[in-house]
């Protein structure tokens, strides 16, 4: 049992996945007495406090929820990451901080066309049968670059004039 008066004697083992920006994501929170026994005797979700640090502060109770899962007796730290990036996870039980700060990347989500923008002279000027240079930089829907697909256009998909291409670089008529 964790009493209150004793949170000395607690620890939190914390296990962080990799997330993907908009979507839902979860921490797993398992709590130990003096003893190292697994401690399932009574819920403390209300008793841990839950942060992810990185490109944007993640925090208990607002942007993350914590619920006791009732299979294993661990505690699942929900959250919904907007920004790509690292970002470390601190947990802390009755005030006392785990030593496990384990580490998290958040990757770009499926890039759209509303957040995906383009850059290039080919974008202001072009004569006729010459070619033009355009970059498009496909993001997410957050604003996230999709670095996978400016890797020599891996994945990238542009239209235009009815002709379609899977690349980096093509002819329009």
């Amino acid at each position: 049992d964790l009493a209150a008066a004793d949170p000395g004697g607690a620890s939190a083992r914390v296990t962080a996945a990799d997330g993907e920006a908009g979507t839902l994501s979860g921490v797993l929170i398992t709590l130990y007495d003096r003893y190292d026994n697994v401690v399932d005797n009574a819920d403390y979700s209300r008793n841990l406090n839950v942060g992810i640090d990185g490109p944007v502060l993640l925090e208990t109770p607002t942007l993350i929820s914590v619920a006791k899962a009732r299979a294993n007796d661990s505690y699942v730290a929900a959250y919904t990451p907007a920004i790509a990036g690292e970002y470390a996870v601190r947990v802390s039980l009755l005030g006392v901080a785990s030593l496990d700060r384990p580490k998290l990347t958040v990757v770009a989500g499926t890039a759209v066309a509303s957040a995906t923008t383009a850059a290039g002279a080919g974008l202001r000027t072009a004569n006729a049968g010459a070619p033009v240079s355009v970059c498009v930089y496909p993001a997410d829907a957050y604003g996230n670059r999709r670095v996978r697909e400016l890797q020599a256009g891996a994945g990238l998909v542009v239209t235009y004039g009815g002709q379609t291409t899977n690349g980096a670089a093509f002819e329009i008529p």
